[in-house]
């Protein structure tokens, strides 16, 4: 390997977590056989998730990276990909709909378990694709997978037009539920700690919440955001027999809630992860017409596109929330 972490060879080129590092590397070519089909990517956004498992030692080297795809087919159509599906045995959780909490699925997530979109090509199963809407582009399609995590932890939640909800975390994914949830007819404000991220969230609609606000009581609140601070922030706000809703990831740290309001105000505590097929079909087909209903989404949530190239510069700026950074974007064909 060279310096500038890139191997010699004919393969395609790849981003992989090696030495602490998200470095550019040569891996074979992916294969369409045993039914899969192969992915010309055009966007691979940077998750929270890919920075939390990183600084957790969680990354697989000889993984590629990136869970949040789209490109084009070799066929010409343009398509995200659905990370995770169903095991192939047939289980009981697979069989429902809800492979997000199977096991054996949940190994093998592309771009964990799998090689996933950081790359010039990915292989996934015809299963997983996603075609997309009259006037979507495959460079904006990348966030139809955030969109459809909102999707299934709304749909957990049976959330009702009209409902008064409020975010605490002004993320990628918070401002995600701020657009899905506000399209549903929900009341929506959001808490955030950045500039940047205030100005996504009114750009969708939103109302941003100062902290020293006394606004009123709230129906929902989704915990956008990793800490115990925005925890406590989320029980006082929300109102007597109300929710809670976990949409961030905890990684190698626990939650705390102060118990006593929470009890105190009987409240529920409602968890969700990734996104499965319920009875209106798939979580990310859901996703998908909506990145079409919300044209703005893409201007208001991406800050920045970068080279596959420069991938180490698109994580460090990932990981840099007050440089500006809400989501953001590596596309292999630029450059």
């Amino acid at each position: 390997m060279g310096a500038d972490g890139w191997h010699a060879g004919t393969g395609v080129k790849a981003l992989r977590f090696i030495d602490r590092r998200f470095q550019l590397v040569d891996v074979p070519p992916p294969v369409g056989d045993g039914g899969k089909t192969l992915v010309r990517v055009r966007s691979a956004a940077i998750c929270s998730s890919d920075l939390g498992m990183a600084a957790a030692g969680l990354l697989d080297p000889e993984v590629t990276v990136g869970h949040e795809i789209a490109g084009m087919t070799t066929d010409g159509a343009a398509v995200a990909v659905e990370p995770v599906g169903v095991c192939g045995e047939l289980c009981e959780w697979c069989a429902a709909g809800r492979y997000n909490v199977c096991g054996r699925a949940t190994r093998r997530i592309l771009g964990f378990g799998l090689d996933g979109g950081m790359a010039e090509t990915v292989a996934v199963n015809p299963s997983s694709l996603v075609r997309l809407p009259a006037g979507v582009s495959p460079d904006d399609a990348c966030l139809i997978e955030p969109l459809a995590v909102c999707v299934h932890a709304f749909r957990r939640i049976e959330m009702r037009t009209g409902n008064r909800l409020l975010i605490v975390g002004g993320g990628a994914l918070g401002l995600a539920a701020a657009a899905v949830a506000g399209h549903w007819g929900a009341q929506v404000s959001v808490m955030a700690r950045h500039d940047a991220q205030k100005a996504a969230a009114e750009r969708l609609g939103a109302t941003v919440l100062e902290s020293e606000s006394r606004a009123g009581r709230f129906d929902v609140s989704v915990l956008a955001a990793g800490t115990d601070s925005a925890a406590s922030e989320a029980v006082r706000r929300v109102q007597r027999n109300g929710a809670v809703l976990l949409l961030a990831s905890f990684f190698g740290k626990g939650l705390t809630l102060p118990g006593i309001e929470f009890t105190l105000k009987e409240l529920r505590l409602v968890s969700s992860t990734m996104y499965g097929r319920g009875t209106q079909g798939r979580d990310i087909d859901a996703a998908a017409k909506l990145l079409a209903e919300i044209p703005e989404l893409p201007a208001a949530m991406v800050s920045h596109r970068f080279p596959l190239d420069a991938g180490e510069e698109a994580f460090a700026a990932a990981k840099d929330r007050s440089g500006g950074a809400i989501k953001v974007v590596i596309e292999p064909e630029a450059g």
